[in-house]
């Protein structure tokens, strides 16, 4: 079985999503180039791309690919992310199956999701 070794995601502006992985989700800044940056996430790459338009999909109606995040306490990243001004799609937190989730925006229009599982 093949394993991810990288993860691209495609944004309008390096430096402001640069910024807002590192700052925001904590990701270290691995390698900066001309249209890219590496990310490092645990062992995997995640690479910011040089894209041209913002991220058109309808979350949760349009085919894309959502990375998850967990967290151990959903409602105090919440409110660490309203005071980044990161742009929340849900005002409240989802439940689903196995615990609570809300889905947010990278400056780029591309979504994500924090999830807290439960115990």
């Amino acid at each position: 079985m093949s394993k991810v070794c990288a993860i691209s995601i495609y944004v309008t502006d390096l430096d402001k999503s640069a910024e807002f992985y590192s700052g925001v989700l904590g990701m270290s800044v691995k390698e900066k180039m001309p249209y890219i940056v590496q990310l490092n996430h645990d062992g995997v790459d995640v690479v910011l791309c040089q894209g041209e338009k913002p991220a058109a999909g309808e979350y949760s109606k349009s085919a894309s690919v959502v990375l998850g995040f967990v967290t151990p306490n959903l409602d105090e990243s919440i409110e660490s992310m309203r005071a980044n001004k990161v742009k929340l799609v849900h005002d409240q937190p989802q439940d689903f199956p196995v615990g609570r989730y809300v889905a947010f925006q990278d400056p780029s229009g591309n979504v994500h999701e924090l999830l807290e599982f439960s115990t």
